[in-house]
């Protein structure tokens, strides 16, 4: 992801630690991807909760424009930068930490094994992420 790579850089002159970085890196990465994907779970949301039928997501937005303006679509987006900030941040860094547990627990010398380590640190940075990010899914 761009927003990783960017932070990444921005990050070399400071003397934190490896994992400090991976926060940080996901935490930013998430708060950019809250802002591309906030306006869209708006639309989304609005298309759930209409009653007149079958609506498609442009003339949700056309609405949304018509009525209440352009700066609508930053409706929810609080809610979004802190529970994607604090998502993406946890498993980046959980991501970081589980490789080097697997990678000093299992044996790195075929395709394998590397494979697999990479599955397992993925899977259970996933599920971390969710679990810290769920309940404040469910409060916005």
């Amino acid at each position: 992801m761009g927003a990783n790579s960017y932070f990444h850089q921005l990050q070399g002159n400071l003397q934190i630690s490896e994992f400090q970085k991976q926060i940080f890196a996901g935490m930013f990465a998430g708060m950019v991807a809250a802002f591309l994907k906030s306006p869209i779970e708006l639309v989304r949301n609005r298309a759930q909760i209409y009653t007149k039928g079958n609506l498609s997501s442009k003339k949700i937005l056309g609405d949304l424009f018509k009525y209440e303006g352009g700066a609508a679509l930053l409706k929810g987006l609080i809610p979004n930068v802190i529970k994607d900030g604090i998502g993406f941040g946890t498993y980046f860094s959980s991501f970081y930490m589980m490789r080097k547990v697997f990678a000093a627990a299992l044996p790195n010398d075929n395709s394998f094994w590397r494979n697999s380590t990479i599955f397992l640190s993925g899977s259970i940075a996933g599920m971390l992420a969710w679990v810290v990010a769920m309940p404040i899914d469910l409060a916005k």
